[in-house]
């Protein structure tokens, strides 16, 4: 079987075998498999959960020109999925509808675009259907209107139903876009899972629970409940994936929303160089030895425990005798 060609990718998230599957056959020792794109870290919104509360970085758009030729360098490489998203909200960015058609003309890489839906209008929902994406994560977290408003601080609920309904209307008798929905779970919502569960499933493809993260320790912790962290283990991320800001600065992952562990700089340097930087290489190195304290990104992060465990395949990877 051949893992590229495995329908609906978008479940290896949510599937820890499929995932660990993906990754042994491709672990990314040369190259990515997988990259996070930021169309602004602008966004519409000011949700209580949002690492953008605590950035300060500048508000800015990529340039078309940048996300170019960062697709152009993708090309004949074996990326499995690519999703323009990091920090703020996609919609923003007026030539989002020309990025989703350059990377479905230029590459045959499964495409996620994550939104928080409220700029979706027929114009842009029809355009969606017409650029052929392939998958599209709205961010949700409530059942109830009230809930929203205090997670989402707006009250527009109802207009997100209404755009999730028009999309999924004017997708009948297509394929594409594959519609998830997102719910992070905490102590503010978590009374409401059951009541979200009952009302979508069987209207979109797919419903994706999640814990609650601090970002780094840097938020106060609105977990629902009080779980046992696991031993820990090093982060997957590091061997697959990596976030590309606006600017284009790359990072190590999307928790990174100060950008303040740079790993290079892709208006000169092309990816495959960052793949193999000495930084990226010291990074893996602490997470192989358990020297997550020496990374202030990672030091306080719970985000690791839900990516999966690739230990014992690192193990072998780098002869490491316990």
């Amino acid at each position: 079987m051949q893992l590229l060609k495995i329908p609906y990718l978008h479940n290896l998230k949510n599937s820890d075998w499929a995932k660990r599957l993906m990754i042994k056959r491709y672990l990314a020792y040369q190259y990515p498999i997988k990259m996070d794109i930021e169309p602004t870290n602008d966004c519409n919104l000011n949700c209580i959960t949002c690492a953008r509360r605590q950035s300060r970085r500048k508000v800015g758009y990529m340039k078309i020109s940048l996300f170019k030729k960062i697709i152009d360098d993708l090309k004949g490489k074996k990326i499995i999925y690519l999703t323009l998203h990091k920090d703020g909200e996609p919609f923003l960015h007026k030539q989002i509808f020309e990025m989703i058609s350059y990377v479905k003309t230029e590459l045959t890489t499964y495409l996620n675009v994550t939104t928080n839906g409220l700029l979706l209008d027929k114009t842009k929902i029809q355009n969606i259907l017409d650029t052929g994406l392939d998958d599209i994560s709205f961010s949700v977290d409530a059942f109830h209107p009230e809930t929203y408003k205090k997670i989402r601080r707006t009250d527009a609920l109802n207009m997100l139903i209404e755009n999730i309904n028009t999309l999924i209307s004017l997708r009948k008798g297509k394929r594409k876009p594959f519609i998830r929905l997102r719910f992070t779970i905490m102590k503010d919502n978590v009374n409401e899972v059951d009541k979200f569960k009952k009302y979508w499933q069987g209207k979109v493809d797919h419903l994706s629970f999640d814990p609650y993260h601090t970002w780094s320790g840097n938020f106060t912790n609105r977990s629902a409940t009080n779980y046992l962290i696991p031993k820990r283990y090093p982060c997957s991320f590091l061997w697959y994936t990596f976030s590309i800001s606006y600017t284009g600065i790359v990072t190590p992952c999307c928790v990174d929303y100060k950008c303040a562990y740079p790993l290079g700089d892709l208006n000169k340097e092309s990816i495959a160089q960052i793949w193999s930087s000495e930084r990226l290489k010291k990074l893996r190195s602490a997470h192989i030895y358990s020297n997550y304290s020496e990374i202030e990104l990672c030091k306080d992060c719970t985000y690791w425990t839900q990516q999966v465990d690739i230990y014992k395949i690192l193990k072998r990877k780098y002869n490491i005798i316990e």
